[in-house]
């Protein structure tokens, strides 16, 4: 069962699912974010992105990243996870070539995957929408191998004033959680015992690249 604040969130994405890949701030935003994640990516698990192993993008949203990475790693199995089925819908259909994707409908703070079962975990513009990160985090620890890695992607608030008028404006628009400084998202996860392998802002964004 959601809470009442994650079911505003599906109400939220799934009204939005249907447009999201063609809106314009997918083009002169979103695109940017994605190049930059595959870029970290290609550096960090390029020799495991060879083999065969487990990706998870949570929340997935309509699947961009894993069908940018699919389409270049065949050996690899890619997972996604959301709380909108309209986004599962539009991931699935993207990624419809593909026989090394599967998505699935779920809260992060319960995810269908099994313990230790991910070799790379993405957390996608996502993070100030969780509820509890703490639980969250948690989460991701559970279901990631001993040495995966994560790579967690969000608005980086690193200026007072700006994240204490998003929190008065923008939050009760997108229904978000809160809002994060990249030192904060970095205290977050060495607080669940992630080692940190690199930071960076990017595009307005906190990129942060960990190891569990």
């Amino acid at each position: 069962m959601h809470s009442t604040f994650e079911e505003k969130n599906k109400i939220f994405f799934d009204r939005h699912a249907v447009r999201y890949d063609n809106a314009l701030g997918r083009f002169f935003y979103f695109d940017h974010l994605y190049k930059r994640a595959m870029e970290i990516i290609e550096k960090y698990v390029q020799e495991k992105l060879r083999q065969r192993i487990q990706v998870a993008d949570i929340p997935c949203g309509t699947g961009e990243m894993i069908f940018r990475l699919a389409k270049k790693h065949s050996t690899s199995q890619f997972v996604g996870v959301d709380l909108s089925k309209k986004m599962i819908e539009k991931a699935k259909q993207k990624c419809a070539e593909f026989t090394n994707t599967s998505f699935h409908i779920a809260s992060v703070n319960a995810l269908p995957i099994e313990t230790e079962r991910i070799d790379l975990l993405l957390c996608m513009e996502a993070f100030h929408h969780f509820e509890d990160p703490h639980i969250a985090l948690e989460e991701f620890r559970r279901v990631m191998k001993p040495d995966a890695t994560l790579l967690l992607v969000d608005p980086a608030f690193n200026r007072h004033i700006w994240k204490q008028l998003a929190r008065k404006i923008v939050r009760p628009l997108e229904f978000a959680h809160d809002y994060y400084s990249t030192d904060e998202l970095q205290t977050l996860l060495t607080q669940h015992k992630f080692s940190i392998e690199s930071k960076e802002v990017y595009w307005l964004n906190s990129f942060v690249t960990a190891k569990k």
